[in-house]
């Protein structure tokens, strides 16, 4: 029975309940289907890859009709285009229209219901079958559902998709073209211009031209499907859907007619090659703009010309040899300075905002700015000021100030054009004769039109800019990011090696080399206590690095849990030196003090590292830090690694304290004619190493190969960070 208890270790516990906990969320990406965390965004839940892709969509959702009546079923066809596969997806129908009173309610709401089919079910609300997900691995390019429209009127509708092509790599809330309410209010504008643009079809995706006559009419219809990508379904399942459609040369391009023939399940131990409706070209975006609160332009959006840099154009920009992640031009006037800001857009809603600040040095705050906001058919460029961590949008500043605004979107990019006066009697307004580092951030608008907060790190121009000279800047070196490589590289090798090596070596290797000193010490204390000065300097060291480079408390928030890693770091840094000075006053080992210190000791210590390892995995999600998602799978193998050597080794130990038990039985009786103080001095006066000694030692040596492994690891992938 003592052997069993022996083998229930506290670090054991806890580094489990640290594992569950940290990796719960991350599970839901897998292929089970999307989880309820997905259900209001539709944004799968992929740790640090839970960036959607903002190119252009090489998937698209089609429906058979452009309006609905209530209760009516349409065929809604999911599709991938040019050999794109679908991994997986979630499916949802929600409103559009974003002046319907029920929409600023409640804009996630979905509508309607979809009919499962095989390699599908139900989620979010698994009663109303209101959201449809995969569930299963698949591997196809189409697939063809029913989705019964509201038993009653809802106001204008979009069928919203999430396609996945791999883990890495997903699109999110991509549109079909609006299922109108014929007893709704119209939409503003052109309601085929909020479908999500998609790729040009390619060759196979197009369709044979063929002529059909019918009993009836001697209408020609337009093309039918002779294409052979298969419907979605499992690898695995024999059940195969298929459809035959045609599509009438009049029809809307955003619309996929209904097919002549319902969809029917055949079931056949052969694979069946379907036929789909193939995917018409969706037409260009439109550049067309509405008014901007500060000024209006019916002109084309961005003027019909190649901005070449260093040639009549200055620019700060990051472009690799093909494409660009984003770019400031300017052009110096008498009165002030003409701007070209792009930036890759950050998601397909077209809620967005990009904006240019003018800083006296590289980092944020007490900054000038430019902003530009697209809030659907709503473009804004105002001027605001950036404080120390509030921005404030200036209202006193002249209309004049900003003007010839042209704001859209156009190939996956977020383009914004102003001219900009040199000056204003605002002193937050900053002269542009003057040199200034350049920002670029970008981030998203909220349903009441105003901006969140900025994504990621704001890009920061790599000196002062002349904007009345013609220059190429590139992006600041990131010199203040080589404080956060330092801070992550130094905590890895801390709490990875030096706090996982003297844990173990006090906890479990105290009985081995009985006869050998380290520095006039027991070999078990030295090392210990090594790796823990060690540790306690290079926390500290990088809890200091880590202030400095932030300047100030880093935001804090329970809702995106990762924020947490500030409040968690200086719990930790707090404990370490807490730790570090009792281990300086720990009490002799005669003193009946000293069981209470060996207890607080080692469970304080445990609890320490647990929380410094766990907080090092919400680090490594923080955007700020851009490491790769490997860095977070290496923290999780680490702590499940650790586990795993806490219940080999007790097993180890226990054993070995059930034989010494008999072994020093045997050497008291031995010597019981011998003058000694006490068993302890009989017992340390052997010098034998303890049963169990060979393998203590084989374990030692492979906990050592694997401690450094995973922090070379860890520190690699935090070097190599963008």
């Amino acid at each position: 029975m003592k052997s069993v208890c022996c083998a229930v270790s506290d670090a054991m516990v806890l580094y489990l309940m640290l594992t569950v906990v940290t990796y719960v969320h991350e599970v839901l990406a897998y292929p089970s289907g999307a989880g309820l965390e997905a259900c209001a965004t539709l944004t799968p839940q992929h740790g640090n890859l839970n960036t959607p892709r903002t190119d252009t969509s090489p998937y698209a959702v089609l429906v058979s009709k452009a309006s609905y009546q209530p209760g009516e079923n349409i065929t809604v066809m999911l599709r991938g285009l040019c050999g794109h596969t679908i991994m997986g997806f979630l499916v949802q129908a929600r409103r559009v229209d974003t002046a319907d009173p029920r929409y600023r309610t409640n804009p996630n709401q979905a509508l309607g219901t979809f009919s499962a089919v095989p390699g599908s079910k139900y989620t979010c609300n698994s009663v109303a079958g209101e959201s449809l997900t995969h569930n299963g691995r698949f591997n196809g390019t189409s697939l063809l559902l029913s989705w019964t429209a509201p038993l009653r009127p809802e106001g204008h509708i979009q069928i919203k998709a999430t396609f996945v092509e791999k883990f890495e790599s997903f699109w999110t809330l991509v549109t079909s073209v609006v299922i109108e309410d014929p007893t709704a209010t119209r939409l503003p504008g052109n309601p085929s211009d909020l479908r999500t643009k998609y790729i040009e079809p390619c060759d196979t995706d197009k369709p044979t031209t063929t002529s059909t006559t019918t009993a009836t009419t001697t209408t020609t219809l337009a093309t039918t499907m002779a294409a052979t990508t298969p419907i979605l379904i499992p690898s695995s399942a024999t059940t195969v859907l298929s459809a035959s459609t045609t599509m009438a040369p009049s029809s809307s391009p955003m619309t996929l007619q209904p097919p002549l023939t319902s969809v029917r399940l055949e079931t056949s131990t052969l694979a069946t090659t379907p036929r789909i409706t193939p995917m018409p070209v969706l037409p260009s975006l439109s550049t067309s703009t509405s008014p901007s609160t500060v000024a209006t332009s019916q002109t084309p959006v961005f003027q019909a010309m190649k901005i070449q840099c260093g040639q009549g154009y200055g620019c700060f920009r990051d472009c690799g040899s093909s494409v660009c992640t984003f770019q400031v031009a300017w052009q110096p006037r008498d009165q002030g300075v003409w701007f070209d800001v792009m930036v890759r857009t950050l998601s397909l809603a077209q809620k967005e905002w990009v904006a240019v600040g003018f800083s006296k040095d590289h980092m944020m705050g007490q900054d000038s700015v430019v902003e530009c906001l697209q809030d659907g058919e709503r473009n804004t460029a105002r001027a605001s000021f950036n404080g120390d961590r509030t921005n404030q949008v200036l209202q006193s500043v002249d209309k004049a100030l900003i003007t010839e605004v042209k704001i859209a979107r156009s190939d996956g990019f977020l383009r914004c054009q102003f001219f900009r006066k040199m000056t204003d009697p605002d002193n937050r307004v900053f002269d542009l004769k003057q040199d200034w580092y350049l920002m670029l951030a970008q981030g998203l608008v909220d349903n009441a039109g105003e901006k969140l907060q900025h994504s990621g790190i704001p890009f920061v121009s790599a000196h002062l800019v002349d904007l009345q000279a013609i220059d190429d800047v590139r992006q600041w070196p990131w010199h203040d990011k080589l404080f956060i490589k330092i801070h992550g590289a130094v905590m890895a090798f801390a709490w990875i090696f030096c706090a996982g090596l003297g844990i173990v070596i006090a906890r479990y290797y105290k009985p081995l080399w009985p006869a050998q000193k380290f520095c006039g010490r027991k070999v078990w204390f030295t090392v210990h206590r090594l790796c823990m000065v060690v540790m306690a300097i290079l926390t500290t060291g990088g809890f200091v690095i880590i202030f400095i480079e932030a300047g100030d408390l880093a935001e804090i928030s329970v809702v995106e849990f990762q924020k947490l890693h500030p409040v968690i770091g200086i719990v930790v840094t707090a404990v370490t030196v807490v730790q570090i000075l009792l281990g300086c006053f720990r009490p002799s080992s005669a003193s009946r003090n000293r069981p209470v210190f060996n207890w607080g000791h080692l469970l304080l210590g445990l609890s320490c590292h647990i929380l410094a390892v766990f907080n090092m995995i919400l680090g490594s999600k923080l955007s700020k830090a851009r490491v790769h998602v490997a860095t977070t799978y290496i923290l999780y193998a680490y702590a499940v690694y650790q586990v795993l050597i806490a219940v080999v080794l007790e097993f180890i130990t226990c054993n070995m304290r059930i034989k010494e038990k008999k072994q020093a039985s045997y050497i008291i009786y031995e010597r019981r004619n011998m003058v000694y103080s006490s068993t302890k001095e009989i017992l340390e006066g052997e010098s034998h190493k303890p049963p169990g000694s060979f393998a203590m030692g084989i374990m030692i040596r492979i906990h050592l190969l694997f401690v450094t492994a995973f922090s070379a690891a860890t520190i690699a992938l935090i070097v190599i960070a963008r």
